[in-house]
């Protein structure tokens, strides 16, 4: 603006909120997530895996939640009943999805 030309403003609001966060969010995961060794699946922009042979599956989920909670403010709730509108039953011979 003429007259203001050396002057800056500073941002009042945050990222929170706006159009582009979902997007912003995702960007910085997925740089974060790839730069730490997993691999994108091409099918699925959203999946990621990694492939390490050592330690139980119940190891490695304890490694991949102690990973993310380093880096992202989160809560361990439990094992998952209900996602996206899919229902979780574990069972003794594996796990009903209805």
């Amino acid at each position: 603006m003429t007259g203001n030309e050396n002057k800056v403003c500073k941002l009042i609001k945050l990222l929170y909120g706006l159009k582009q966060t979902p997007k912003k969010w995702h960007q910085m995961f997925d740089e974060m997530v790839l730069s730490s060794g997993y691999l994108l699946n091409q099918a699925n922009k959203y999946v990621y895996s990694e492939f390490d042979k050592s330690g139980t599956d119940q190891v490695h989920v304890d490694l991949i939640k102690k990973f993310l909670s380093s880096r992202f403010s989160m809560k361990d709730m439990g094992e998952a009943d209900l996602i996206l509108g899919i229902r979780i039953k574990h069972e003794s011979n594996g796990v009903a999805i209805s």
